[in-house]
């Protein structure tokens, strides 16, 4: 899967194609058809001192995502 900026990853977007957050690197989509997708929280994370990052504040999205596994598919 590739990403809207040519990065190799998932990510999700809303119904009007505007994603609001990407996963991480190791994620993999489970087996089975994703039947919905939900953000469960949004933290809010905050640089700790002098760590290098790129910004002082953030958001974190928790996805929550629903699926149903090969052997239910259909039923």
């Amino acid at each position: 899967m590739t990403r809207h900026d040519g990065q190799p990853g998932w990510e999700l977007a809303d119904r009007h194609g505007v994603v609001v957050a990407r996963m991480a690197a190791k994620f993999q989509p489970p087996d089975g058809a994703i039947v919905a997708v939900r953000v469960a929280a949004v933290l809010v994370r905050t640089a700790k001192g002098d760590e290098g990052l790129r910004c002082e504040r953030w958001e974190l999205v928790l996805a929550e995502v629903e699926h149903a596994s090969p052997a239910n598919q259909g039923r």
